[in-house]
């Protein structure tokens, strides 16, 4: 019966026009990102703060872009029976809501609207670490992430490989962009307005990005966001060593280049230590664990017994 009402509630009228809305949304943010890249680029070099990647890193939001369209994809051609209705068309709505935003972050940003740009990213960022949270709590990781997080089973109603790949992996890259992405969106927003970004602002922005992806490995060992923060931080310190070289000349401007760039290196060391030391003391644990288990079991011969 259970089954029966699921299978019913997806093909209703409300999730066909939840299923229309990504997908037009989708392609529309494509479209608008299309037309106005030539625009984009013109304020990436308008306004190069310290926190922007480089043109380049931009390559990462293709891969989430190809991410989201598997999702939307396989939800309009067969969607997911496992999630909760309540849960999915949450889902549905916080994905279309977020590539509106995005839609509007790139006209604003096109037309050098930067504070207005930043409070669309902003939205657009809680709108998809929401979603990125609802799909934590409802999609099995693979094992080796299951044993990294200190985060307990509580039972996955979607379990499935797929389920995985194309549900929990696309928020989850989205969400870790989307925090490097609104840290540079904000030292734009401030550079606009007049306000000075001394190192005070540029150390906050890197430990704020860094403890997202701290909380992250630790929580639920997931190494898929904390790659994404390890990606900006290589082109942050890329971009650092190549600006470092253009100002030898200004002793000032070398020494907070070079401090900018040793925040990133750090920040890098932090996440690749830190996820090396988990692996080792999370299969450490559970190795030994199990050998203690076998040891304390009773053998062949024991008088020992166990209670009934």
């Amino acid at each position: 019966m259970r089954i029966t009402s699921q299978l019913r509630g997806l093909h209703s009228r409300r999730m066909l026009l939840l299923r229309l809305a990504m997908a037009l949304s989708f392609v529309i943010c494509l479209w608008r990102n299309a037309a106005n890249a030539l625009a984009l680029d013109d304020v990436r070099q308008r306004h190069p703060t310290v926190m922007v990647l480089p043109r380049e890193a931009d390559q990462l939001y293709w891969v989430v872009v190809f991410f989201l369209f598997g999702f939307i994809g396989r939800e309009c051609i067969v969607p997911c029976a496992d999630l909760p209705l309540p849960q999915l068309e949450i889902l549905y709505t916080l994905t279309s809501l977020g590539l509106v935003l995005q839609t509007v972050c790139f006209e604003a940003a096109s037309a050098d609207c930067m504070v207005v740009a930043f409070g669309a990213m902003s939205a657009l960022w809680l709108s998809m670490f929401a979603a990125y949270v609802l799909v934590l709590e409802n999609v099995e990781p693979p094992h080796v992430f299951a044993t990294l997080s200190i985060h307990k089973d509580v039972g996955y109603p979607c379990r499935r490989v797929s389920d995985y790949l194309w549900m929990r992996v696309p928020f989850t890259l989205y969400a870790s962009w989307l925090g490097a992405t609104t840290i540079a969106s904000l030292t734009v927003a401030l550079a606009t307005v007049g306000v000075p970004l001394d190192m005070y602002i540029y150390i906050s922005c890197f430990s704020t990005l860094l403890m997202a992806n701290v909380v992250a490995l630790l929580w639920q060992g997931d190494l898929v966001f904390a790659s994404v923060g390890a990606w900006a931080f290589v082109w942050l310190e890329m971009k650092s060593a190549g600006e470092k070289t253009l100002v030898v000349a200004n002793s000032d401007e070398f020494a907070a280049i070079s401090a900018i760039q040793a925040m990133a290196t750090l920040g890098l060391c932090v996440l690749v230590s830190l996820a090396v030391i988990l692996l080792l003391v999370r299969f450490y644990v559970r190795r030994t664990t199990q050998a203690r288990s076998q040891f304390n079991a009773p053998y062949y011969g024991s008088t020992s017994s166990t209670p009934c």
